[in-house]
């Protein structure tokens, strides 16, 4: 009676342990599908926040150039580069670098390719280079590119390290610039305004930005 009785019950039970089990997998998998979509959603948004933080550290540097690339100062500077003209625009872009207290260079670079004014952040404080410390950029593609560009139009580098006299400065500083080009009251190339920004503050703003993703 037994053995009689037991292909049966397999032939009820095995089918309503299948279903139960394929309907435990499905919900499972739905559920593991769901989640893998918040996290993906998430890892969008944090991604899509810290993007946009980058973009908004670009701008500003962005309206600081043009701020500097129509300064009166350079204006007297690159029409008429007396040495009062040049220390008066040195003296503007130092009040600027102290103020901001984010800039590594602020730079005038003729159209040879030669710095004609610099100022360096130094332990927050700004310095005026001058004499044989000032280098000739001309054979950098961040001044190749830009001085082929319109005036009002900005050339923005990809990140890397800064090189002083011919090589990679230590400690490290990545960097990234933002220049554009400046023409003297007759139209004439007179080379580049450019902007050294700190990338390290750049990475940190987004790794705050982004800080979310391994929650």
């Amino acid at each position: 009676m037994k053995n009689s009785l037991l292909p049966h019950f397999l032939r009820i039970f095995l089918p309503l342990a299948l279903l139960t089990l394929i309907g435990a997998f499905l919900r499972g998998t739905a559920e593991l599908e769901a989640d893998i979509e918040v996290v993906d959603s998430s890892e969008k948004f944090n991604v899509g926040r810290g993007a946009a933080v980058l973009n908004g550290v670009i701008d500003s540097i962005a309206r600081d150039l043009h701020y500097l690339a129509s300064h009166n100062e350079l204006q007297l500077a690159i029409n008429s580069p007396t040495p009062t003209h040049i220390n008066d625009l040195a003296g503007e872009l130092a009040n600027f670098s102290r103020a901001k207290q984010i800039y590594d260079q602020l730079r005038w670079i003729d159209e040879t390719g030669m710095e004609r004014v610099r100022v360096d952040l130094v332990n927050g404080s700004p310095v005026n280079v001058v004499g044989d410390k000032l280098q000739n950029k001309g054979k950098r593609y961040f001044f190749a590119d830009a001085v082929k560009l319109n005036p009002g139009e900005i050339f923005i580098s990809p990140l890397d390290l800064n090189i002083e006299m011919g090589s990679i400065e230590v400690p490290h500083k990545p960097m990234i610039r933002l220049a554009t080009p400046v023409k003297d009251a007759q139209g004439v190339q007179r080379g580049i305004v450019i902007i050294n920004y700190l990338g390290e503050k750049m990475l940190r703003a987004f790794s705050e930005a982004t800080s979310l993703i391994d929650d």
